[in-house]
């Protein structure tokens, strides 16, 4: 079960030292700043990202199978050789789950005392940069099969902000991670004496 967040206690670092480079972190934070958060997305990232294409290669790969061993007169028996298994199927998942875990490496989601961050792109590297005084809206959103992995993804939408709503997609501890955005995003904007914005009826 995931650690509890007291919303009234100081902020405590949600840090994953195991999966991030400390030099990393430290060329997008600006000095003096203090990081909350420092996270990428969950291992499962490399499977459940652009599941529909490894499943339509998955597929494309089974067809492509069953026509070989039709031409070849063992549709009978369904002997398919071990070579045109690995081009058809599994070389083309694979691929798909190599480019997924080099995505995964390039992104980083970032939480100081001052602004939220989200750092990605494999060739062309994109910063998102939210101010949190000016942050209007903090959600989470949770696919059925994210929920069911203890995954989900914070939207942080911000007033102004060309880039749109910044997504942290995929991240373990998700409810935890919204409370220390909720909690920095109103501690920021008491500081800068921001009102919130008022809610809908």
């Amino acid at each position: 079960m995931p650690e509890r967040i007291d919303n009234t206690a100081p902020a405590e670092p949600l840090i994953d030292r195991h999966a991030l480079e400390a030099a990393m972190v430290r060329r997008h934070v600006p000095k003096g700043e203090r990081v909350i958060i420092a996270m990428r997305p969950s291992v499962l990232f490399v499977l459940l990202s652009r599941w529909r294409v490894m499943a339509g290669l998955g597929a494309a790969g089974g067809a492509w199978c069953w026509v070989d061993a039709a031409i070849r007169g063992d549709l009978g028996t369904m002997s398919m050789s071990l070579r045109m298994v690995i081009l058809a199927w599994l070389l083309p998942i694979t691929l798909v789950a190599v480019y997924n875990a080099i995505d995964r490496a390039t992104r980083l989601y970032l939480l100081t005392d001052q602004r939220a961050m989200r750092v990605s792109g494999i060739i062309r590297q994109v910063v998102i940069d939210a101010p949190l005084a000016r942050v209007q809206s903090v959600a989470l959103t949770a696919r059925a099969r994210e929920r069911a992995l203890g995954l989900g993804t914070p939207i942080i939408a911000t007033a102004g902000s060309e880039a749109g709503a910044m997504a942290w997609t995929m991240i373990e501890r998700p409810s935890d991670t919204l409370h220390a955005l909720r909690r920095e995003v109103d501690r920021a904007r008491a500081a800068a004496r921001v009102p919130m914005p008022e809610q809908e009826p």
